[in-house]
């Protein structure tokens, strides 16, 4: 699978590299990919986290009926009648058509009165977790503890050290030296959140 993978990787990026002049460099190729994928591809997923009528197949669907109209209109029409989208006529297109499609399938489930099995099950799942219950022992408790603690203590070094970090930076730039001490205050204050914690844990141990 990591030779596959690889190969594929290789290739995908020799086929980008190659095409991006004729697209127009590579911020027109950035930006259309942008367009032509990022709502298609976010938007379903996002919509299901909220609703109980879409399924995970219509998740599917609603992504790909929307990349392929998207590549269409972007790509095969160009190539074929020479007319071309505007910018921001590929943007609408890219994100109106998603939102469409996810309430139009909305509005169909509700009128037939269909809930996703997928939300079902998950309610059900919750239902038989919550009903279990769940013994602890002593000992597993204190490791758990211990894990947490642990946990905590690499968050909170790694913000430490990447305020650190900014803060040598700011010896060495000579714009924006105010903005980058503020974040990296900011980011040392935050690091001792879960430090705090972590002495909290320690504590109770």
């Amino acid at each position: 699978m990591a030779r596959t993978s690889s190969w594929c990787f290789g290739f995908g990026m020799i086929l980008i590299a190659l095409i991006v002049p004729y697209i127009g460099g590579i911020e027109e190729f950035t930006l259309s990919v942008g367009a032509i994928t990022g709502v298609p591809l976010l938007a379903p997923p996002i919509w299901a986290l909220f609703s109980k009528r879409i399924t995970g197949k219509a998740t599917i669907f609603i992504t790909m009926i929307s990349l392929a109209v998207n590549v269409i209109f972007k790509i095969v029409l160009p190539l074929l009648t020479d007319d071309k989208l505007s910018r921001a006529n590929e943007v609408l297109l890219g994100v109106l058509l998603p939102f469409a499609l996810l309430l139009a399938y909305e509005i169909y489930a509700a009128a037939k009165g269909k809930v996703s099995t997928e939300y079902l099950d998950l309610h059900l799942l919750k239902a038989v977790r919550d009903a279990k219950v769940i013994v602890v022992d002593e000992k597993e408790a204190a490791e758990i503890k211990r894990q947490n603690k642990f946990g905590l203590q690499v968050v909170s070094f790694s913000l430490g050290f990447i305020a650190l970090m900014l803060d040598i930076l700011c010896a060495f730039t000579a714009k924006g030296t105010v903005m980058v001490a503020v974040i990296a205050t900011l980011i040392l204050w935050s690091a001792w959140i879960p430090y705090n914690a972590s002495r909290k844990t320690s504590e109770s141990l």
